[in-house]
């Protein structure tokens, strides 16, 4: 077969396929094409509960986080509520940190990654971040508070607590975070609070709540009962 009659054999099937494409489509109405096209599936339309089974650990959550705090507390710090990411190949935790003492020990973090990476089955990064106050972080100013009512009143800890902290109005320029206001409520007796009929809850604020809140709350336990500080921490972000 030449050129020329390969060229005319070209066009007899297109033209034929041509004239048989225009008859399917002028006997297949828009209605039944709209009805094929979205046809009712049983199959797709019932609903499915998908079970995914993990190793069972002995621990959960509650206990991982203490556990992170005891380690933490061993070197003199004090933690933010650590904050997991899981991710397919790794998991990933932030938290905040504080510590006024130098016991901070890399041995001891290799140890709890160590610890982590096999409970969890798979890679850990831990993020950490120092602050230089403990009032940046509530659950951490919950802390120090709960600590130091060991050796102050409510009142003179509060009265120290704001002649330390910087706190800004908010036309202040932000760059990149600064604190706006402190809010804190003392309910039961600490170990130095008197017992006063009546009046176990005690609040006090300072600046505004504005943009950004942070909450917080710690219970302890002294010979007088139990006490709990929430702390309320409002923050001004650019």
């Amino acid at each position: 077969m030449n050129l020329k009659q390969s060229i005319l054999a070209t066009k007899q099937r297109t033209e034929f396929f041509k004239s048989n494409l225009d008859l399917n489509m002028q006997s297949y109405s828009t209605p039944q094409y709209l009805s094929d096209l979205i046809r009712f599936n049983s199959k797709l339309a019932q609903s499915q509960f998908i079970e995914y089974r993990f190793k069972n650990h002995p621990f959960s959550y509650s206990k991982i986080i203490q556990l992170i705090e005891w380690v933490f507390v061993s070197m003199g710090c004090l933690i933010s509520k650590p904050v997991f990411k899981i991710h397919s190949k790794k998991v990933s935790i932030y938290l905040f940190y504080y510590n006024n003492v130098n016991l901070f020990s890399q041995e001891k973090l290799e140890l709890l990654m160590n610890y982590l990476g096999e409970w969890f089955g798979s890679e850990v990064e831990l993020h950490i971040t120092k602050l230089s106050k403990p009032y940046y972080e509530a659950h951490i100013l919950a802390q120090s508070l709960a600590l130091k009512s060991y050796k102050y009143r409510f009142v003179r800890l509060m009265s120290r607590l704001f002649r330390k902290a910087h706190i800004y109005k908010p036309s202040s320029i932000v760059e990149p975070s600064l604190l706006s206001g402190i809010h804190v409520t003392l309910a039961g007796r600490t170990f130095k609070q008197k017992i006063i009929p009546r009046k176990t809850v005690q609040r006090i604020q300072k600046g505004s709540m504005s943009q950004f809140i942070q909450t917080a709350r710690y219970t302890g336990k002294t010979r007088r009962g139990a006490y709990s500080f929430t702390v309320i921490l409002g923050h001004l972000h650019s």
